[in-house]
């Protein structure tokens, strides 16, 4: 990351009151809240160009100021794949472990990046999926058929099949159809990273 790049956000009122670096910390949980107080005492954090502490209780109307020295992106699965191509669009087969766009961690080690740099042109991303998903991303060669193929995903019009593959002993088969919701009692943990 760019040592010269700032990043700012702006206080809502539902936010002020808060901890400084409590609230970096929930906002940007990239940085855990002890790091957050690192940045903060070494005089990385500014609220509206002041330096305050880690406890600074946050007010509505500030500008919070972040000048990173440096974030280490963490390593993804750089593989994929162009599936199909015309003049209008682009599907890409990711692997997993790579995000789709730049979010905390991964302002460049994620598909959006690595296609722009290997293709050198500008696309329009239509769908995510998650970066532990493998699959496949839609893009647009341009804005208007970018929009044309989201209102389709948004219509629900495109069909979507999850295939999910189990280790170890499984009871028979079983479909899931709607919305699948969290298992409260599973032993299945999703990495959050």
């Amino acid at each position: 990351m760019n040592p010269s790049e700032e990043f700012s956000v702006l206080i809502g009122l539902g936010e002020a009151g808060k901890r400084l670096d409590s609230f970096l910390a929930k906002k940007f949980s990239y940085l855990s809240r002890e790091r957050w107080r690192k940045e903060i005492e070494k005089r990385n954090v500014q609220i509206s160009k002041i330096t305050r502490d880690p406890s600074y209780k946050i007010k509505d109307g500030e500008v919070i100021v972040f000048t990173p020295n440096e974030i280490v992106e963490r390593e993804v699965d750089e593989k994929f794949s162009i599936l199909f191509e015309d003049e209008y669009f682009l599907g890409v087969g990711k692997s997993g472990n790579l995000p789709v766009h730049a979010s905390g961690r991964y302002k460049n080690n994620n598909l959006v990046s690595i296609l722009q740099k290997f293709r050198n042109e500008k696309l329009y991303l239509v769908n995510r999926i998650d970066r532990e998903t493998s699959g496949i991303v839609m893009f647009g060669k341009s804005g208007e058929s970018a929009k044309s193929l989201q209102l389709l995903f948004q219509k629900r019009e495109i069909l979507k099949t999850y295939i999910v593959y189990v280790f170890g002993k499984f009871r028979g088969t079983l479909d899931a159809i709607g919305y699948l919701t969290t298992d409260k009692n599973s032993k299945i943990i999703k990495k959050k990273s």
